[in-house]
């Protein structure tokens, strides 16, 4: 027999679990943005220009990438995903990094091992605040598959 608590928490992670397939151009869409800078050192902005056709992924963005946590945590809120565990901009390598994505997850989550791969599901905002160079935030999110 079922209590409330435990259907409460089968339709959580019923509805937590994402099963369709991540989109071969979810980096690319990230890494699509055409940045300009303008300006002198009083009024620096940078200008974006988002690749046509995002919008159509904004509300149920999938992307598959590797967690960088901000703080030592049994669960987290917020990681910022990179394509690859190299691209870590907070790990010293000298290659520079390449594009990141800020994820706020809808409820606190686990991430079991950093060094493997997640995918995450959310909402994929755009920011056009000129005076920063960050483009897309994901908000929502929830945890898919980890590792593979």
């Amino acid at each position: 027999m079922w209590t409330w608590k435990a259907l409460t928490l089968s339709l959580i992670l019923t509805s937590a679990t994402i099963t369709e397939p991540v989109a071969a151009d979810s980096w690319s869409v990230l890494e699509g943005v055409i940045y300009e800078e303008t300006g002198g050192d009083a009024d620096w902005q940078v200008v974006k220009t988002f690749p046509s056709g995002y919008e159509a992924m904004t509300p149920d963005f999938r992307i598959k990438g590797y967690p960088v946590i901000f703080e030592a945590q049994a669960d987290v809120t917020e990681v910022m995903l990179v394509p690859e565990a190299s691209s870590c901009p907070f790990c010293g390598g000298d290659q520079g990094y390449g594009p990141a994505l800020s994820v706020s997850f809808r409820n606190p989550i686990s991430i079991p091992r950093p060094d493997q791969p997640i995918v995450v599901e959310g909402r994929l905002e755009a920011i056009h605040d000129p005076q920063t160079y960050e483009a897309f935030r994901l908000r929502d999110a929830r945890l898919g598959a980890v590792g593979g």
